[in-house]
């Protein structure tokens, strides 16, 4: 399985979000936790949520997105303990689930609205009927957010200033 292949830490993200509609910059610090060199990245990111970019050092890399999954190909292998920056720019639709409108923004961390590491998918089909997916993340990673357009949020990490909140989680 993939999960086998890859064995992938996600370090830190660094999030330009606006909301109404969603839109995400990421700036996602990942780590190869594995004995052997990757070619390919393997990533969770829900859907109805559209990249439109993926870069390293400035530079366009080639990716693959279908349905709740990103398959990244860096312009050489992420050799044995090395990390990597991956700059991911996309936007969409929340889920049915998890709300982001004018009156609510409900984003949690077992909705793959950032990309993930944990390679699952965020909503699943059962006897007819739309399934979260749940999951916590594997290792706790930094976050930074910054938030545009909204004047109160709530939050398990810190705000620094005015829109900004970062903490480990």
């Amino acid at each position: 399985s993939l999960l086998e292949q890859q064995d992938l830490i996600a370090e830190s993200y660094d999030i330009d979000l606006s909301l109404s509609p969603l839109s995400v910059v990421v700036d996602m610090v990942i780590k190869n936790n594995g004995n052997q060199p990757l070619e390919t990245i393997h990533l969770s990111l829900y859907r109805q949520l559209n990249v439109t970019s993926i870069s390293v050092d400035n530079e366009q890399i080639p990716f693959k997105q279908e349905s709740d999954f990103l398959k990244i190909y860096p312009n050489r292998d992420l050799l044995s303990k090395e990390s990597i920056t991956l700059h991911i720019v996309y936007s969409g639709e929340s889920s049915p689930f998890y709300m982001v409108n004018s009156q609510a923004v409900y984003l949690p961390a077992h909705f793959h609205w950032l990309p993930s590491v944990d390679i699952k998918p965020s909503i699943v089909l059962e006897d007819n009927t739309l399934h979260r997916s749940s999951f916590e993340p594997v290792k706790p990673a930094l976050y930074k957010v910054k938030v545009k357009g909204e004047d109160q949020i709530y939050t398990n990490i810190e705000q620094l200033n005015n829109g900004v909140y970062v903490g480990k989680s």
